[in-house]
């Protein structure tokens, strides 16, 4: 009976050491596992922070190229107003570079009535070139002349109307920033560009007004040459109302 008993233990003793060996494999191989787990954690951490400096980069080369949209776009547009002070064709043709540049300017920005606005322009300056080339009695070329009272109260009525719709449609169905200024901009800057393209002496009040309250906007939303451009704008709208006056008046005595 002690014999077999002896027996026993041994056997126990066996099954002991090999659940000893067995636990001695599986703490190594959780080891192994938890160092293949630190492992991954490393790699993930150095993906996530891989992914973000590639956002980073994408960020900045994005940033970059707005900016250089922004700057042919404000040189452009600059030029194009110059022209208009002096009364020169060739401002239809160059204002159509800075309008095609600046929409995807504001697209990126989120601006999105200013990128309708800029689709408006693009019909407006055709419709400005052929107008000052031929716009005048016999097709000869438009001269300087002023609005009537009916006309400014409908130009008034269309813009505040348009303003108040599309102000709404911009806060309700579109992620766009400033919409009722934006409207307010988008709505009144075609009808400006309709009486430059018929020579109206008012368009120039109206720019005044429309780039003292824009320059503002694109100084919040941090377009730099925009808000620097908006400023230029500002003196060419008064320098051209003068200038445009000037020539009414000519026409006037003449």
């Amino acid at each position: 009976r002690n014999s077999e008993l002896g027996t026993q233990n041994s056997e126990l003793g066996t099954q002991n050491s090999e659940l000893r060996t067995r636990n001695s494999e599986l703490g190594t191989q959780n080891s192994e596992l938890r160092t293949q787990n630190s492992e991954l954690r490393t790699q993930n951490s150095e993906l996530r922070t891989r992914n973000s400096e590639l956002r980073t980069q994408n960020s900045e080369l994005r940033t970059m190229k707005i900016n250089y949209l922004e700057l042919i776009s404000a040189s452009m547009s600059l030029t194009a107003v110059f022209l208009k002070t002096r009364q020169k064709v060739l401002t239809w043709p160059v204002g159509l570079i800075g309008i095609i540049t600046g929409f995807f300017v504001y697209y990126e920005a989120k601006l999105y009535a200013k990128c309708l606005l800029n689709i408006i322009y693009c019909l407006l300056a055709i419709y400005g070139w052929y107008q000052w080339l031929y716009g005048g009695k016999n097709k000869t070329p438009l001269k300087v002349s002023k609005t009537n009272f009916q006309t400014f109260v409908v130009i008034l009525t269309i813009g505040l109307l348009s303003t108040l719709s599309l102000g709404h449609i911009l806060a309700t169905y579109t992620d766009a920033e400033l919409v009722y200024g934006d409207a307010f901009h988008t709505s009144f800057s075609p009808l400006a560009a309709w009486m430059t393209a018929r020579k109206k002496l008012e368009s120039w009040i109206l720019w005044i007004d429309l780039d003292i309250f824009y320059l503002g906007v694109c100084y919040y939303k941090g377009l730099c040459f925009f808000s620097i451009s908006h400023g230029i704008y500002l003196i060419l709208a008064g320098y051209g109302y003068i200038r445009w006056r000037k020539s009414y008046l000519s026409q006037a005595v003449q």
